[in-house]
């Protein structure tokens, strides 16, 4: 819930243009939770769940574990399981300050 808290402290400088533009970006463009759960249970040892995230070098590096150990990344990725909403936490909240840097640049110009 802060991360909630904390993206209204950030859009609270914005017109209601610029806020109905943020708020139609981000609603399209933040992660689903649902999503990274099923990728990460059904496709997790290839870490397709991670490149959902923008979490591209570990889904390699989990990618390269599972290949050469016939599995083993498979197993790690079901740690992954309790970490994927603070991912998507850490995804979402620097997605919402890109867009707000985005739409104020536009102001500007």
């Amino acid at each position: 819930m802060s991360f909630l808290k904390d993206i209204n402290g950030w859009t609270s400088n914005l017109s209601p243009e610029e806020y109905r533009e943020f708020v139609s970006r981000f609603s399209v463009e933040r992660k689903k939770r649902r999503y990274a759960y099923s990728f990460c249970i059904l496709f997790g040892g290839l870490g397709l769940h991670r490149v959902y995230l923008g979490r591209y070098g570990t889904a390699l590096i989990l990618a390269a574990i599972t290949i050469f150990t016939c599995g083993l990344g498979a197993i790690i990725a079901l740690f992954d399981l309790p970490n994927i909403k603070r991912f998507i936490k850490d995804h979402d909240e620097d997605l919402a300050l890109e867009l707000i840097k985005e739409i104020k640049k536009k102001e500007v110009l």
